[in-house]
């Protein structure tokens, strides 16, 4: 009985390791795929000048508040200022302090949002010819070797050129 259980366990393994040696694999690195795509590159531009441009009214509201402060600084260092205006103005920049933290948490969620949709349909592009090359290739599985997450594989194919030539990337 021992036997026959022995057996038919082994039977079961052989059985299922030989439907995953039939398995085809493949593996692609995405991000030297995007960094291909003329579509990517618009975006990453785009994305840089929006920054930029939030990176420059965070970096005036700064110079402005800093200027105010030294002057101000610079009146109390003289003796010009009274306990009752250096109140006022210590509650003045804390204020100005919490409006720049304010400033800069609202501009890296635009540019986390600006990213998004930016970058959505061109990934979703990429996504969808990979799938048909997976498809069209009998693909089981394809790995994204940018992510590094693959410690080991088995040798795959790159379907990299294959990707690329769907997408019409040279």
């Amino acid at each position: 009985m021992k036997n026959i259980l022995k057996l038919s366990l082994m039977l079961v393994l052989l059985l299922s390791s030989g439907n995953l040696m039939a398995q085809k694999l493949g593996h692609i690195d995405s991000s030297t795929l995007l960094s291909m795509m003329p579509e990517a590159k618009a975006a990453e531009k785009s994305l840089e000048v929006f920054s930029n441009q939030l990176n420059s009214q965070l970096e005036t509201m700064v110079t402005k508040v800093q200027n105010e402060y030294k002057d101000f600084m610079d009146k109390a260092n003289k003796g010009l200022v009274t306990p009752n205006e250096m109140t006022q103005q210590e509650q003045y920049f804390a204020t100005k302090q919490e409006e720049i933290g304010k400033f800069q948490a609202e501009a890296e969620g635009k540019i986390m949002k600006k990213r998004e949709s930016e970058f959505g349909p061109i990934l979703k592009t990429a996504e969808e010819a990979i799938k048909a090359v997976a498809a069209d290739g009998g693909y089981t599985y394809i790995f994204d070797t940018s992510l590094g997450v693959l410690l080991y594989a088995q040798p795959s194919d790159d379907i990299t050129a294959l990707v690329k030539q769907r997408m019409g990337i040279n």
